[in-house]
């Protein structure tokens, strides 16, 4: 029995010490009984921490510049054809030209409109782009954030398409 550890009493072995059971004398040549005699104690090792393995990062982040990436693209596109809808239906035209102070009262509200849009568009598809590198660099939604690159990067183009579009298929021409 003198090779179990020390118990607390309640035949539990000690949680701070254990002991290192001692070698008989002449088992080991060269050894005495005297080295051999006390059993060595040793401190316990640290505990672990708690949680001892990597989490997983969120992906959340990319799916945030995914979200305001694809709304930016879908309003800035509708707004577009609207406002451009707008604007020439505000503008006359005669011989393929805008006659010069021909703009309506109401084209001066879709040209307001048009440059809130723009601001607009412009300041949450930079937020996009950049949160969507941000979440590409940190590997916190990879895929996400290189969608929101593209959607972001993406947008202005088809918003002026769009735009162009609707203006050339809804312009009234003069005398009509």
């Amino acid at each position: 029995m003198t090779n179990l550890p020390p118990t607390d009493g309640d035949g539990y072995a000690a949680a701070s010490r254990f002991a290192v059971p001692s070698l008989s004398p002449g088992l080991v040549p060269g050894l005495t009984a005297t080295a051999v005699d006390a059993p060595a104690t040793f401190a316990a090792p640290p505990a672990m921490p708690y949680s001892w393995q990597e989490s997983t990062p969120s992906r959340r982040l990319g799916a945030v510049a995914f979200i305001v990436a694809v709304t930016v693209f879908v309003l800035s596109v509708i707004a577009a054809a609207f406002i451009g809808q707008g604007l020439s239906a505000a503008v006359v035209i005669e011989n393929g030209r805008a006659v010069p102070g021909s703009v309506t009262t109401g084209g001066g509200m879709f040209a307001l409109a048009a440059i809130i849009h723009v601001a607009l568009g412009t300041a949450l598809g930079i937020w996009a782009i950049v949160q969507g590198i941000v979440a590409v660099v940190k590997h916190r939604g990879r895929g996400f954030g290189i969608a929101a690159i593209v959607i972001a990067a993406l947008a202005p183009l088809l918003s002026y398409l769009a735009f162009s579009i609707t203006i050339a298929a809804t312009v009234i021409p003069a005398g009509r």
